[in-house]
């Protein structure tokens, strides 16, 4: 995992991510931030960050995984995660597909509690 440095928090409010299940995403359109090995990518959301404490680094999510669906559906933008996640019902686990170096991978991640949709699922920071 990658340490945020005062330079990619200052990117951050340049561009937009999304602090969701323990990861921070973005819009791959938005930066440069596929690893060269990757087929390009003209849209869709990648993980920036995977905190080691949560839910989805324990199932699996690393920083570079590119995320294509979410319980089914097909993830284009933040917008499309934003939309999915909040029309999820808990305590259902969410179903996330992504591409890691060519190839797909199926994690489950325990939902978030229904007061706190967009919680973190591991200590503040």
């Amino acid at each position: 995992m990658t340490a945020w440095s005062p330079q990619q928090q200052e990117d951050d409010q340049q561009m937009a991510v999304l602090h969701v299940l323990g990861m921070t995403v973005a819009e791959i359109g938005r930066r440069n931030l596929l690893p060269t090995a990757e087929k390009p990518e003209k849209e869709g959301v990648i993980v920036v960050e995977a905190r080691f404490d949560c839910e989805a680094r324990k199932a699996g999510v690393a920083p570079g995984d590119i995320i294509h669906e979410v319980n089914g559906v097909r993830i284009r933008s933040l917008g499309d995660l934003s939309w999915v996640l909040s029309a999820h019902e808990p305590p259902a686990p969410i179903r996330l597909l992504f591409r890691r170096e060519g190839i797909w991978r199926f994690f489950t991640v325990s939902s978030p509690l229904p007061s706190r949709p967009f919680s973190p699922l591991c200590s503040e920071r």
